[in-house]
């Protein structure tokens, strides 16, 4: 018998092997792609390396922020230093001081005020408490201070202008020429002013007081001399403002309403009276809402 038959056929394969080379391959395709994905993961996390530029790079950076974090606490030691000797130095010593603009204060008064004096360090001067202190007195309106190296002080002061006396809680106070109160007067500073008398009633009257006395001021200006020194100013809402002068019997009574009018037709009527020498024999002139009634003393 001849084997070529049997040689030239393939021998057919079981179903099972077929499967299991089938899936041994899967397998084998699932480990190959398992395997190429941990390779490529290990390359992604791959440990950077550090190259030496980036070293120097890094060591230079620190370097120079070192150097500069030194400079500056070199420098501000060094501001310390110089500060400390500044305030220290004879060379900045006051030996002037300098006080503007002072009337009612006295140059001595200022100083003890501002607690300063000469041989004091200039440097060493807070120019804000010095302005504070001096503002706490009440005749210091406005202030300012100003140093001018290296050995001077310059206090230039604008103080409240008293135009009155007022009553005020059975004590003497000036008062402005708007009728606030600014100190008590004593004997160590006496001025000689008129007297302000304000009615309780009054309301917002005292805010009018200004501006009233101004526009009476040019007509008592045209008054005999022995007219030129008023001794009270009263102030109500039924009256409006009252005029009184020192050793004299005359009174000049105001109303606040239509006050350019009522000023104006007084004017005339003080005009007159001069005139005819008719002042001294007057008593009262009062203007009220554009009329004028004339006073007279008995003879």
């Amino acid at each position: 018998m001849s084997l070529l038959p049997f040689l030239g056929k393939k021998k057919p394969k079981n179903r099972y092997s077929e499967r299991k080379s089938i899936s041994l391959s899967r397998e084998n395709g699932a480990g190959n792609r398992f395997n190429r994905s941990l390779r490529s993961s290990r390359r992604e996390w791959k440990r950077p390396r550090i190259s030496l530029k980036s070293f120097m790079g890094f060591f230079s950076a620190a370097t120079i922020l070192t150097v500069c974090a030194a400079a500056f606490i070199a420098v501000a030691i060094g501001l310390i230093f110089v500060y400390r000797w500044a305030t220290n130095s004879d060379y900045f010593a006051l030996r002037n001081i300098e006080v503007r603009g002072i009337n009612n204060l006295s140059y001595t008064e200022v100083l003890a005020q501002a607690d300063v004096q000469t041989g004091q360090n200039s440097l060493d001067l807070s120019l804000d408490v010095i302005e504070a202190k001096l503002l706490s007195n009440p005749w210091v309106n406005e202030v300012s201070v100003k140093r001018e190296l290296p050995d001077s002080l310059i206090i230039t002061i604008m103080e409240h202008e008293p135009s009155y006396w007022t009553l005020n809680n059975g004590h003497m106070f000036y008062a402005d020429r708007d009728g606030k109160l600014i100190a008590e007067v004593n004997s160590n500073k006496f001025l000689a002013l008129p007297i302000l008398e304000i009615d309780r009633n009054s309301g917002n009257l005292a805010g009018q007081l200004d501006i009233t006395a101004e526009k009476m001021a040019s007509m008592i200006a045209s008054l005999p001399s022995e007219y030129q020194t008023p001794a009270l100013y009263r102030l109500s809402r039924a009256a409006g403002i009252e005029v009184h002068f020192e050793g004299k019997s005359l009174s000049l009574l105001l109303g606040l309403e239509n006050i350019d009018q009522n000023i104006k037709y007084m004017q005339l009527v003080l005009n007159d009276l001069k005139m005819r020498n008719e002042l001294d024999r007057t008593k009262e002139v009062r203007a009220h809402d554009g009329k004028v009634w004339v006073v007279v003393n008995e003879i």
